[in-house]
């Protein structure tokens, strides 16, 4: 169970979640991706001038601490992915950040004036883009590089109109 399923009001229905796009944790890892090759070459290029014996040994760390920050680079974003949950619900929309402390920033549906998505050309090929809803009287709340961002407006606005129907 969810941290937000936890949460529901009495009588409200998880209408879609999502969560953040795998994309964004791509980032990180290219970066460091790029920092390591370029890191090992240097490495590569320092040793050729040393004896083989220390050359071998600057080698194994070299490539120990490489492998190390790759897992770091591949598994924090990883990590900081699966602790973020977009929701919308039958009355509201809800995001919450955090695995060791929560964040957790709600709206309830009523007070949703517009919704907006933008995408760029990789985020409209891979489905992803930021998404800001604007509240009546409160400022603008950025869900960023979240998977899915049309189909989250669409049940927003759905959800809006089901609410005005009842």
């Amino acid at each position: 169970m969810s941290y937000i399923d936890k949460y529901l009001l009495s009588g409200e229905t998880v209408a879609f979640r999502t969560r953040p796009h795998w994309i964004a944790g791509a980032k990180p890892f290219y970066v460091m991706l790029v920092l390591l090759v370029t890191a090992g070459l240097g490495v590569a290029l320092y040793g050729r001038s040393l004896d083989p014996n220390a050359a071998q040994k600057i080698y194994w760390v070299a490539g120990a601490a490489g492998v190390a920050l790759l897992l770091i680079a591949v598994v924090l974003p990883i990590l900081a992915n699966r602790t973020v949950e977009c929701v919308v619900t039958s009355q509201r929309v809800i995001i919450k950040t955090g695995f060791w402390s929560h964040r957790t920033t709600e709206m309830f549906l009523t007070r949703v004036e517009s919704v907006t998505v933008e995408q760029s050309l990789p985020g409209r090929v891979f489905n992803f883009g930021n998404v800001t809803i604007h509240g009546s009287g409160g400022t603008p709340e950025p869900f960023r590089r979240i998977a899915q961002p049309r189909e989250f407006q669409r049940q927003i606005q759905e959800q809006i109109r089901n609410a005005q129907v009842r």
